[in-house]
């Protein structure tokens, strides 16, 4: 037998519980993922699924490296390394790039107008489109900016973008609806009331509003900051995106949007920033 195979074995042996040791030691730092406080031992091999032992020569290696904190009351924590490789894992995860797969694989399931929308100076402003192949579809252009209160997409943002940036936009557009009403005044009770709706249903969703005859359904994307980063929106003729419809792509839309945000770093259960909530009272 040739003297190098046993050696090879070995070697490739080696390979595999190396890689067995890493396996291990990833799984005892995703335990920190499950809590943002900081843990004693016996709370991270729990979490980890192994004995404080074995837990406790882990993170002996992990804070040489930085990966790990202990702090003076022996708990412990991700330390600047780990945070600097999440970081630089989240800037890579570059939302335009998710999310202009999903925008052709809804438009397709849907048969309807897919399209991104991200914050300009200006407000919403439509940055991807994915179109239906058919005849008949409504038809939105890159650049594209979007009311505030009367768009899908505007609505999104009316409710979780920084009041700071949304104000202004909103009062413009409440002046323009009541000089639209014949000078009836428009209150700034109506924003809480659309702010409500779409906190409720988790998506923005106007029918005709708008435009006449359009409906829109819109589902918002956050970060791992919690911060609303775009929005993932559906567009169709009443005729084809009727209540019943619109309702089956908000499923499919809050669904990809969070999938998205995932990706990002965003958890679901942490709460994300809301504007003021007395702002428009």
């Amino acid at each position: 037998m040739d003297e190098a195979e046993p050696d090879e074995r070995l070697e490739g042996d080696r390979e595999q519980q190396g890689v067995q040791a890493l396996e291990t030691g990833l799984r005892l730092l995703e335990a920190f993922a499950t809590t943002a406080e900081p843990m004693r031992l016996t709370e991270v091999a729990l979490a980890a699924d192994m004995h404080p032992a074995k837990a406790h020569r882990y993170l002996v290696s992990f804070i040489r490296r930085n990966y790990v904190m202990q702090a003076a009351d022996g708990r412990y924590q991700l330390g600047p390394a780990a945070v600097k490789v999440g970081l630089s894992a989240v800037a890579q995860m570059d939302y335009v790039r998710l999310v202009t797969p999903l925008l052709t694989d809804l438009s397709v399931a849907l048969n309807e107008t897919v399209f991104a929308a991200v914050w300009s100076p200006e407000g919403p402003m439509i940055l991807r489109i994915a179109a239906p192949w058919r005849p008949v579809a409504v038809n939105v252009r890159i650049g594209a900016l979007l009311p505030m209160l009367t768009s899908a997409v505007g609505r999104v943002f009316t409710t979780w973008h920084p009041a700071m940036l949304t104000r202004p936009l909103i009062e413009a557009e409440l002046e323009q609806l009541a000089a639209a009403r014949r000078g009836r005044k428009v209150a700034g009770g109506e924003v809480d009331a659309i702010r409500a709706e779409v906190l409720a249903a988790g998506v923005g969703i106007v029918r005709g509003d708008y435009v006449p005859g359009v409906n829109s359904v819109c589902a918002p994307i956050f970060d791992y900051q919690h911060q609303l980063v775009a929005a993932l929106a559906v567009v169709g003729l009443e005729g084809s995106l009727g209540d019943k419809q619109l309702q089956a792509a908000a499923v499919q839309l809050r669904s990809g949007a969070a999938e998205i945000s995932s990706q990002l770093g965003h958890k679901p259960s942490t709460a994300v920033q809301l504007p003021d909530p007395h702002a428009w009272g």
